[in-house]
């Protein structure tokens, strides 16, 4: 009975555990979905914000920094240096002051640029070109090189509204650098020369680093394709340097005179041409290929490369779950900038974006399985109430089966009102008759039994009557008694 005992309050107990972890199980899995859409929709508003707000920023800055251009170009120093560097035809300088008044704007020139980059940390270097030629340069060095004005060089006019930058890997830095040029006017608005400015990209760097709120492992950096390959210009770039060869100084470039050339003619001995170019280096300056060339010849960091990426270098602009240039899964929002020929990326590991509704998850998971395991406890109690009265009439089954009919332990529980009182008043009738049944088929029994005995006794008393010695034996007591009566 103790083992019937235990299976049915296992059959029970077990059958409401296995339907509370089932419930326990969907509803901690439904919490997770619903939690996990609305924290992914939650992400995408906060990378979207990070994004456009890395966006204005990155417009302000480029602006900035055009307005910089602009600002150095109209100053009074520069127009008045380079008015200087090149003479008007109409007025040639008079002997013996073309020189003194060359060196005192140039020696103005150079304190104020000095003073610029000592205020502005991000320029590298600013120089003035005429034809191309570097005629003045905060870098000595570069004085008398050629410098295009194109590719990728970032030229604009003053009144220009917008300037797609160009961002390349500079030669000199080997880091993401840009240029900004725009022309130097005199009064009459004609271009005299061209003002260039190198930025470092430092600024943006620090600018797109900051995490804006995304948590401890968002992100956000830009990407540029150069030499095609996307290559990181801030945030995580490649730790990798690139390299730049060192150009064969040999080489002329068709397209101009050489330095020497230039020194030895006429216009560089101090004629009043206004293409005149007055390079304050020795007479035969070491020559350079332009920049774009020199950008050609890097070589890149591995290339970057992930689902984002790869979509972004083709123009698409999307928000989605993918796995980032690491192989880790974000969840992310990218964008191509057309105004600044790059991509910007903010992203979020999903295990960091996701947490919230794992442990949502889990937590309801744990309370529910706590509330389960007092409900089982509950549930066994009352499972023990439900099966004792069954016990009791699965005992005095066992009873009966044994042949003792004591059906006076369920009248405690043919009281009651509900099946199982019905079933015991009715098993106690079975039983009643039953006994009553085994009571009469035994009488009947033991009466069958004594008329057997007594005609296998009448039989055996017929059987030796019947014999022939037991008959001569009564003839002879019957002779023996009539003649003692006689």
């Amino acid at each position: 009975m103790n083992i019937l005992r235990k299976s049915l309050l296992t059959q029970l107990v077990s059958a409401f555990s296995a339907l509370s972890l089932v419930t326990i199980s969907l509803v901690s899995y439904s919490a997770y979905t619903r939690a996990r859409e609305s924290l992914q929709t939650e992400v995408f508003a906060r990378l979207n914000v990070a994004v456009s707000l890395k966006e204005f920023e990155l417009n302000q800055w480029f602006e900035s920094q055009r307005r910089e251009a602009v600002f150095l170009a109209r100053s009074p120093v520069v127009i008045n240096a380079v008015s200087a560097m090149l003479p008007p035809i109409q007025k040639a300088p008079a002997e013996g002051e073309a020189g003194p008044n060359i060196a005192a704007q140039i020696n103005a020139l150079t304190a104020y640029f000095s003073d610029v980059l000592d205020i502005k940390t991000h320029i590298q270097g600013i120089d003035i070109l005429r034809n191309g030629i570097v005629i003045f340069s905060t870098d000595a060095s570069q004085i008398g090189i050629y410098k295009g004005l194109g590719n990728p060089t970032t030229y604009f006019e003053p009144n220009q509204a917008n300037a797609i930058p160009n961002i390349y890997i500079s030669p000199i830095t080997q880091q993401p650098t840009i240029t900004f040029a725009t022309p130097i006017l005199d009064q009459n608005t004609e271009r005299k020369a061209v003002l260039a400015i190198t930025l470092s990209l430092d600024a943006i760097d620090q600018l797109i680093r900051q995490r804006a709120g995304l948590g401890a492992t968002g992100e956000t950096y830009l990407v540029q394709r150069i030499n095609n390959r996307s290559v990181f210009l801030s945030g995580n770039r490649s730790e990798t340097t690139p390299t730049v060869p060192v150009p064969d100084a040999s080489i002329p470039d068709p397209d101009i005179s050489s330095p020497s050339t230039a020194a030895s003619s006429p216009t560089a001995a101090g004629a009043s041409t206004p293409n005149e170019v007055l390079p304050s280096t020795p007479d035969t300056p070491a020559t350079s290929p332009p920049l774009a060339d020199a950008a050609d010849t890097l070589e890149l960091a591995p290339s970057a490369s992930s689902e984002g990426i790869d979509a972004a270098m083709i123009g698409i602009n999307r928000e989605s779950l993918y796995k980032n240039y690491e192989g880790e899964p974000v969840i992310g929002v990218y964008k191509w900038l057309n105004g600044n020929n790059v991509a910007l990326f903010a992203e979020l590991s999903q295990k960091e974006a996701f947490r919230p509704a794992e442990q949502l998850a889990w937590q309801i998971f744990a309370i529910g399985l706590g509330a389960a395991g007092i409900l089982v406890a509950v549930v066994y109690l009352i499972a023990r109430q439900i099966v004792r009265p069954v016990l009791v009439i699965t005992d005095t089954a066992a009873a009966i089966e044994d042949g003792e009919f004591e059906l006076s332990v369920l009248d405690a529980v043919k009281s009651r009102p509900d099946e199982i009182g019905q079933l015991a008043r009715i098993f106690q009738n079975m039983a009643k008759q039953v006994y009553q049944r085994e009571q009469r088929l035994k009488r009947q029994v033991a009466e069958l039994t004594i008329e057997i005995d007594q005609a296998r006794k009448e039989q055996q008393v017929a059987e030796i009557t019947e014999t022939d010695y037991f008959k001569e034996l009564t003839k002879k007591a019957r002779d023996l008694r009539d003649r003692r009566n006689g």
